[in-house]
């Protein structure tokens, strides 16, 4: 569902995925038109300069680990 909600914003683009269930990733690099490339440690995604913020949506005990780094590493986080 957050996939379709963001293609519905102007000027959103999804360009990167990460999740540690290869299927799971797969189809939402399908739902995200396809484009989006997939790394295997979502650290790789806070090292990239061309994302400006992230969605985190993993399971309580990693969401708080995720969005302290992401916030360090200056994107904006939901």
């Amino acid at each position: 569902q957050l996939i379709d909600a963001c293609g519905a914003i102007p000027g959103l683009e999804i360009v990167t995925l990460c999740d540690a269930y290869t299927g799971r990733v797969e189809r939402a690099r399908q739902r995200s038109g396809g484009a989006a490339r997939i790394v295997p440690d979502y650290r790789a995604v806070l090292d990239d300069r061309a994302v400006d913020a992230v969605f985190i949506v993993t399971p309580d005990h990693w969401h708080k680990t995720m969005a302290v780094a992401a916030l360090d590493a200056g994107k904006d986080v939901y």
